[in-house]
């Protein structure tokens, strides 16, 4: 087998490079000596902001809020060996919640594999199904040029350049010694221009008149606008979870909050649009188990871990265009709904003024919150009674959490990544036992 020149230090020079010109613009590096090569030319390259973890689970989640909050692809680097495994919890939660994480793995050369060589696992395919993408490179055996290509196109991957639908991947990076050697090959990097294009077509959908959209967790909000469009439209009430970034919205954009005091005693829908993730509220998705053929799931990207019975790929822009409605406006429908808003409010803020418990807590603060804060929510209870007793927004604040998984480790993590982002005005609500583990 022909053996390549090219030094570690300059082929990881060629790879920094490559993810700079993609919009990496933040990396979380653990320590390590196999991961050198790739740690010191990130370290040189300073258009990039590195961070140093000691604890590679920490700064994977660390990541995790970086790349929720910029919307940007985010590089996670560890060295061999289970420092890896480490990263796994937050690579879950990046696949689940479409964050394009680029996790890069310092590996031996494949012959010292199943040899007994110390800190040496087999870390091929290592995060199976939760990556998007995984790549084994080692330059040293395989033509660097072509595996340059390889690597952007699965950067394409997790950018969401093939279906619209972003994700971690996975570069296990296999370096041989010596590791630190340097010589001035230069890797000509790939140029590119691609974007994701959506495929429009026209959906026709049956008669209705008791039309109902569920607004769920979200990290942007991309289609707030077009849904208040299209509710006023259809005259529809919108659900909007806590998470949906959608409940600084008042009544008159048909925007609720206090669904979960009163949707078990609301009549059926005739038909349901869903906007993004499943809601955070379990009264809601059972719920929508009840009433499941009648619902529509919009989304601009292919159906990802979600079992909506019907889908409608769509953008923003084209919501009201592309959808061929029947429906008879039906006011008493929204106004019963509107009262059941104006009513539960009323009593839910005089009747929490007598308690002391978490949903005052959330219901209260939450209305002090400066437009543009970023608020993050802590796992299990918390995200549960935020979503319960905070209400309406009184300006737009960002919302976030770790909510598909809702794992209590590395919420903190995950918050400081979002702090760093944001700079002011960052707030984290958790519980004590998630506090303690993190």
């Amino acid at each position: 087998m022909k053996m390549s020149t090219l030094s570690n230090l300059t082929w990881g020079r060629a790879i920094v490079n490559l993810l700079y010109s993609r919009g990496v613009r933040h990396a979380c590096i653990s320590p390590g000596s196999r991961s050198t090569p790739i740690t010191s030319e990130f370290i040189n390259q300073k258009k990039i902001k590195c961070f140093s973890h000691i604890d590679e689970r920490s700064g994977s989640f660390f990541g995790l809020g970086l790349a929720k909050t910029s919307k940007k692809p985010v590089v996670i680097i560890t060295t061999s060996g289970t420092a890896a495994a480490n990263t796994y919890p937050s690579i879950i939660d990046a696949k689940l919640s479409k964050i394009p994480l680029i996790i890069i793995t310092a590996d031996r050369p494949l012959r010292m594999i199943n040899t007994g060589a110390t800190q040496t696992i087999n870390q091929k395919n290592l995060f199976g199904y939760y990556v998007l993408n995984m790549l084994d490179i080692d330059h040293q055996t395989q033509n660097p040029e072509k595996l340059l290509q390889k690597i952007d196109l699965c950067i394409d991957t997790a950018l969401g350049l093939n279906n619209g639908l972003q994700g971690p991947i996975h570069l296990n990076l296999r370096f041989d010694l010596p590791l630190y050697k340097n010589c001035n090959n230069n890797i000509i990097i790939p140029e590119k221009n691609k974007t994701y294009s959506l495929k429009l077509k026209t959906y026709s959908l049956p008669n209705f008149k008791r039309p109902l959209i569920i607004a769920g967790p979200t990290l942007n909000n991309k289609f707030d606008k077009a849904i208040i469009k299209f509710a006023k439209k259809i005259n529809a009430p919108i659900f909007a979870d806590s998470l949906s970034q959608m409940r600084h919205y008042t009544a008159k954009e048909n925007v609720c909050s206090m669904y979960e005091h009163y949707i078990e005693d609301l009549p059926n829908p005739d038909i349901i649009f869903r906007f993004n993730d499943k809601p955070t509220s379990k009264k809601v998705n059972d719920f929508l188990d009840k009433n499941y053929k009648d619902i529509y799931l919009i989304t601009d990207h292919e159906k990802f871990n979600d079992n909506a019975y019907n889908t409608i790929l769509t953008n923003a822009k084209n919501l009201t265009t592309k959808i061929k409605l029947k429906h008879t406006v039906n006011t008493k429908w929204i106004n019963n709904i509107s009262d059941y808003e104006i009513t539960l409010t009323k009593k839910l803020d005089k009747k929490i003024s007598t308690l002391n418990f978490q949903g005052k807590l959330f219901n209260q603060s939450v209305k002090k919150f400066k437009k543009g804060s970023h608020i993050f929510i802590g796992s299990s209870t918390p995200i549960r009674s935020f979503d319960e007793f905070s209400g309406s927004f009184k300006r737009h604040i960002h919302v976030m959490g770790n909510h598909i998984t809702r794992g209590i480790d590395g919420i903190i993590s995950s918050a400081l990544g979002m702090s760093y982002i944001n700079k002011k005005n960052n707030f984290l609500y958790i519980g004590d036992i998630s506090f303690f583990y993190d």
